[in-house]
């Protein structure tokens, strides 16, 4: 008999803490499909669960600022430059610090594809 693996849930408040944001951010991440919910426990929103690998899927389409310089061979600060300028857009900030801006794999794939010739 195969025996099946248990399903690691976050709360929300589980999820906010993970990703230095708010649970407010968290419930509109959930709201919009950004960050599929999985279990409700009962009827209130505080009982959402979020699964581990939903998760792990949601952090995976963002970079942070120093792997897309490091994806462009530049330095970060040109990142935070190409923010700030509103060429990179979408970014999402995880937390308070500037270190924590996350930008999604499509805006950089978008940004890279506006400077491709040919």
């Amino acid at each position: 008999m195969k025996t099946r693996e248990a399903v690691k849930l976050f709360s929300v408040v589980q999820v906010a803490q993970i990703l230095g944001v708010s649970t407010s951010y968290v419930y509109a991440q959930l709201a919009s499909g950004e960050l599929s919910r999985v279990v409700e426990l009962g009827t209130s929103r505080q009982k959402s669960r979020v699964r581990a690998d939903d998760l792990r899927s949601y952090v995976a389409r963002y970079y942070s600022v120093k792997e897309a310089a490091e994806i462009l061979g530049v330095g970060d600060q040109y990142i935070y430059d190409r923010i700030a300028a509103g060429e990179i857009q979408n970014v999402v900030q995880l937390g308070t610090s500037k270190g924590k801006q996350r930008i999604s794999s499509d805006d950089l794939q978008a940004f890279i594809e506006a400077r491709s010739y040919g």
